[in-house]
């Protein structure tokens, strides 16, 4: 299996989520950008809609499909030597790594929700009060910490698909 496979089949999963979660995946880019600066967050209020979401989502998976098909038509034939040991432990050392981050960010989500939240009431105060910055910041914390986990669920499969490759 070629690394064009797993790039791919990222992409197609990301333009899927973004396409069928348009609305939920916006107002994470736009609370995400008022955690970042008020500017920053007025602008992508103002510019960023669930169509455009959408679209975007329509372009990942579009991108993700042509290097699958890329990735099938260019793959090569079975490899004539064994796989290196290193081809495996590093993937997974590295999968292991980023898991003990995102295990991290997890175990003070607690700490983190709180600055994300007070970051958005500093920055889009009359759009997010009380609860709903709370709300917010926990989603932006979970969203985080998923992704990492997807990421390094991502790298550990492919340290075990190309180690296992014949």
């Amino acid at each position: 299996m070629r690394i064009e496979l797993l790039i791919g089949g990222f992409a197609i999963l990301i333009g899927i989520l973004a396409s069928i979660l348009s609305r939920q995946t916006t107002e994470l880019i736009v609370a995400g950008n008022y955690v970042i600066g008020s500017h920053r967050g007025s602008v992508a209020n103002a510019t960023q809609r669930p169509w455009m979401t959408r679209l975007i989502g329509i372009v990942f998976v579009i991108v993700g499909a042509a290097l699958v098909v890329y990735g099938v038509d260019d793959a090569p034939g079975p490899r004539p030597a064994p796989a290196e040991q290193w081809e495996l432990i590093l993937p997974l050392v590295s999968s292991g790594v980023l898991g003990a981050f995102g295990l991290g960010v997890l175990a003070s989500r607690r700490r983190l929700t709180a600055l994300a939240a007070e970051r958005l009431k500093v920055n889009g105060a009359e759009i997010y009060e009380g609860d709903q910055a709370e709300r917010s910041a926990r989603m932006i914390v979970l969203t985080f910490a998923i992704w990492i986990f997807v990421v390094s669920a991502l790298i550990s499969a492919a340290g075990i698909i190309f180690y296992l490759r014949a």
